[in-house]
């Protein structure tokens, strides 16, 4: 016999009542209609509850038939109260407010977490998202980190066993935290070494943070030390920062020491090298001084050393010294030195060695010493990228802003000649010229290169027809394969760099055969100049990168080459606008100009 569907909605209605009562939601609240909607996920939901009941009935211990029905000691309910349990949540006919008792049902609330989907991933997969959270938090959150670190082990129990068995949570850590987080840390880290933070801010921190430091030095890996001078009164500064001669540091592999530049003629923060840190691999230091580099002793681990406005305690550092303290670093690869101020040596004059270094940065060196002078008693004969820079100054000439090339020793002159890729730069604030020893452009930030610039806001200094005839008259010539504009031209009040110009500048790379324009600016006088005949005889690919691009121009300049029979293979129309438009794919156009013709911009359809 057919049911009629008012019976199918009364049957229907009476078994949401039955799951409502299983699971305290108040039926006079909600409706049947849009029950109905949710009834899958709510018949899911009852039988996860039966599922996880009916998993720990199975684990259950039997207990006498005479005893009392309830819990053991350990939370865990009798066989004989979880099938009782289990049978009326069945029928439908318990209410599960008894179910948030604490005691009975611990592990029925685990099992029914258990069924969660997060709670089936894999340990190793919950311990990577817990590091990968807590990385987060570090790098872009500066309030409570600890309190939200701490909040994964309150989440439940599971999360809370595989929280506290990840040791990389709580092996990084701030001293300026209260002693009880830094407590809470070092003791669930355990013997893990430590990644310590220390940025005080008050006289009264800094002599408590200096404490804590000497009490876990023996742990630290990572120490990163930024003293804030304004909160603290000129003449402390020094006497505080005699306490924190790091003595024993044998676990210690980086560290960061910073003081606030303008206050560093009322007191120095000193660094003095390690009598007993033999792993230290990194070691960056800004604004503060060093002393007593003689008594420098293994420092074979070291590989990166970086140094920006360090000076010694009673001014300039001494060459001589920094040689000494260099030469017990034969591992060294990167060195980088930013507005450190270096005297000349004093007899007899040393230097060392250092043949694993391929990474040198020399900026706005001063006039006391030349990167002559540096590079001939620090030789690095295996570079793979310099950088040589420094604000134009009387030194080296407003009108010659690579003059400091002239002042390099002969063996770094010789690992340039044989580059086949130079880059011009006109772009403001720096100006600059580069070498690359491969031709490959693509990636070229990512490759080796040489570098002399100037960082300056004259304008008189980024002039096209200046920057070219520096580069002219002080940048070796090479036979370069490719050569690179970029910037150039991009100032209106300045007078364009002639046609003759551009000539003499192209003539004096005879080899190029990849030409590639880089955001240039006025371009009218340059693709005249590229209408020579004498200008790139062996051209074949050209690159015009820019927002905007003088269509009218382009064409002109490579018809006529095509003409005198200098035809392109390949010309490309990079679009490069705030949209990333030039991230787009290219696709070919019909073209006269060459022999094929790319471009990702929407309007060019033809050339």
């Amino acid at each position: 016999m057919e049911h009629s569907p008012r019976d199918e909605e009364l049957t229907l209605n009476e078994y949401i009542d039955l799951v409502l009562r299983n699971f305290e939601v108040p039926a006079d609240h909600l409706e049947a209609d849009e029950l109905r909607k949710d009834l899958q996920t709510i018949d899911e939901a009852k039988h996860s509850f039966l599922g996880a009941l009916r998993s720990l009935k199975k684990q259950c211990r039997p207990r006498e038939p005479t005893g009392p029905v309830s819990s053991d000691e350990c939370g865990m309910p009798n066989a004989s109260s979880t099938d009782a349990l289990l049978t009326k949540s069945s029928d439908g006919d318990v209410v599960l407010s008894s179910h948030h008792s604490p005691v009975d049902n611990f592990e029925l609330r685990r099992r029914l977490n258990s069924q969660l989907i997060i709670m089936r991933l894999p340990i190793e997969i919950l311990q990577m998202i817990f590091k990968w959270t807590a990385a987060a938090l570090w790098e872009h959150y500066y309030g409570h980190r600890a309190k939200l670190i701490c909040g994964l082990t309150q989440t439940c129990s599971h999360w809370r066993k595989i929280a506290l068995d990840t040791r990389q949570l709580w092996s990084r850590m701030s001293l300026n935290w209260s002693r009880e987080f830094v407590s809470l840390f070092t003791t669930r880290a355990g013997k893990s070494s430590l990644d310590v933070e220390i940025r005080p801010h008050t006289i009264k921190s800094f002599q408590g943070l200096s404490e804590d430091l000497q009490q876990r030095v023996g742990m630290i890996r990572d120490l990163e030390l930024a003293l804030f001078a304004s909160n603290v009164p000129a003449g402390h500064v020094s006497t505080l920062c005699e306490k924190m001669v790091i003595s024993k540091a044998p676990r210690l592999e980086t560290l960061r020491m910073s003081f606030e530049p303008y206050r560093q003629r009322d007191a120095k923060l000193v660094f003095r090298p390690f009598q007993d840190a033999p792993n230290i691999k990194k070691i960056s230091l800004y604004g503060t001084a060093m002393s007593n580099l003689r008594d420098s002793v293994n420092l074979s681990a070291l590989t990166s050393l970086s140094l920006m406005k360090v000076c010694a305690p009673d001014g300039a550092l001494n060459l001589s010294d920094l040689v000494h303290f260099l030469s017990h670093a034969p591992n060294l690869e990167h060195l980088s030195l930013s507005q450190t101020f270096i005297s000349k040596q004093t007899r007899p004059r040393v230097y060392t060695q250092l043949l694993k270094c391929t990474n040198i940065d020399l900026e706005n060196h001063n006039r006391d010493i030349t990167p002559y002078e540096f590079l001939d008693a620090i030789r690095c004969p295996n570079l793979q990228h310099l950088d040589v820079s420094s604000r134009v100054s009387e030194w080296w000439g407003k009108e010659r802003p690579f003059g400091q090339y002239d002042t390099l020793p002969p063996y770094i002159r010789e690992l340039i000649a044989h580059s086949e890729m130079i880059h011009i730069n006109g772009g403001f604030p720096n100006v600059s010229v580069a070498y690359y020893p491969s031709s490959i452009f693509e990636n070229r930030f990512s490759q080796s290169r040489y570098s002399f610039g100037t960082y300056d806001y004259a304008a008189d200094v980024r002039k096209a027809e200046s920057i070219i005839h520096s580069a002219l008259s002080d940048m070796p010539l090479i036979d370069a394969v490719t050569l690179v504009l970029e910037k150039l031209d991009t100032i209106e009040k300045e007078a364009p760099a002639t046609a003759d110009d551009w000539k003499t500048l192209f003539r004096a790379y005879p080899s190029v055969t990849n030409l590639i324009l880089r955001e240039m600016g006025r371009t009218s006088n340059l693709f005249d100049a590229l209408m020579d005949n004498s200008i790139f005889p062996l051209l074949k690919k050209v690159d015009v990168i820019g927002p905007t691009f003088n269509i009218r121009l382009i064409k002109e300049a490579f018809m006529a080459r095509k003409s005198m029979g200098l035809t392109l293979s390949h010309l490309r129309l990079k679009q490069r606008t705030y949209d990333e438009r030039n991230n787009a794919e290219l696709r070919q156009i019909k073209t006269q100009c060459a022999e094929e013709c790319f471009t990702n911009s929407d309007a060019l359809e033809e050339i």
